[in-house]
């Protein structure tokens, strides 16, 4: 019981370690509105977050030096460097919208014979002149 006791003693100062709460909003940077999804993932570790409704983030983990990679899909993927200190911090990030040119666009079709809604297309496009 008392060997019970300790370890569990142990684990709870493995836990109770100070940590950083790092904090922030994702906005586009030329209208300042807000980007929901948006990944935040701390390089070299499985730690990250997306952003919510509002384009805010919230992630914990341990004071130090970080690297943020941030990424969404039509923008710069951007990278941060930043110290976390204990407690709160806060960080927002601005991204730039990633224009791309297309060099063309293709657009099929194929005329569909015989079924119900050809049918329905040609009854609707009928006119019906009865009382003329």
């Amino acid at each position: 019981m008392r060997i019970l006791q300790v370890l569990f003693l142990s684990l709870s100062f493995v836990f109770c370690q100070d940590l950083s709460v790092l904090t922030g909003t994702v906005t586009d940077k030329d209208s300042g509105k807000a980007l929901v999804g948006v990944n935040i993932i701390i390089e070299d570790s499985d730690n990250g977050t997306a952003s919510d409704l509002n384009g805010s983030y919230t992630i914990f983990i341990q004071p130090g030096e970080v690297v943020l990679n941030v990424s969404y899909i039509g923008y710069k993927s951007e990278r941060f460097s930043i110290g976390l200190i204990e407690g709160q911090n806060n960080f927002n990030i601005a991204l730039s919208i990633n224009a791309v040119q297309l060099s063309g666009v293709e657009v099929t079709g194929q005329a569909v014979d015989g079924s119900d809604i050809s049918m329905m297309i040609d009854r609707k496009e009928s006119s019906n002149v009865e009382d003329a």
